[in-house]
């Protein structure tokens, strides 16, 4: 049993360095792109990239709602060739692809208004976009703009790494200060933490069988 227990313990405590590593690198990947983003003033230069959805006239149904992805680059002359176009999205959220390639999301603050909120995700396999604007009928003011990139765990990693290694630390310390409370007859050498781990759970083992 003992060894059972030992060996369940050594596991669950790679597994949740693992993904204690893994969730603090995502979670740096998020933070970093959030410091990078862009809230636009007036007068501000609108990245190239900055991704829109654009409602033209369906040929299959003569309406005016097929849904379509255009970045700010290509604006000006997507809307050349479309001259019955909107900015204003009937739908309070939707998602559609691309030409099987990229995957768009778009949420609308509120629908209803005169001025709508968009926000629009851009995902492809690497990178993706999400834009922030406010949408009427002919006009669209850009608000905000975030870039996600696979490249950037490069620069995040070693930040997951060492604040996972920190909380590593911690819960050592803290195993092995409770080991020695318990027991202080103890010998004071330091175990390693899932040999901590463990040698506290089996003393709450037979604290429950005395």
């Amino acid at each position: 049993m003992r060894t059972l227990i030992a060996a369940v313990i050594k596991v669950a405590v790679l597994f949740s360095f693992i993904g204690g590593c893994w969730a603090a690198t995502t979670m740096s990947m998020l933070g970093l792109a959030e410091l990078q983003a862009k809230r636009y003033q007036t007068g501000d230069v609108i990245d190239e990239s900055f991704p829109l959805v654009v409602v033209t006239s369906n040929p299959q149904t003569q309406k005016l709602d097929q849904l379509n992805l255009v970045y700010w680059r290509n604006l000006e002359a997507f809307l050349k060739e479309h001259p019955l176009y909107s900015f204003r999205l009937q739908s309070e959220r939707g998602t559609f692809n691309v030409e099987n390639e990229i995957d768009v999301t778009f949420q609308v603050n509120n629908p209803g208004a005169a001025v709508q909120t968009v926000e629009v995700r851009a995902a492809q396999s690497d990178p993706v976009f999400t834009g922030r604007y406010h949408a009427t009928d002919k006009t669209v003011t850009p608000l905000y703009f975030k870039l996600m990139m696979a490249g950037m765990i490069v620069m995040t990693f070693p930040i997951g790494l060492g604040v996972t290694c920190l909380l590593y630390y911690a819960a050592w310390k803290l195993a092995n200060k409770r080991l020695q409370v318990i027991d202080p007859n103890r010998e004071q050498q330091k175990l390693p933490l899932e040999k901590a781990v463990t040698a506290l759970v089996l003393s709450k083992t037979r604290w429950r069988e005395q």
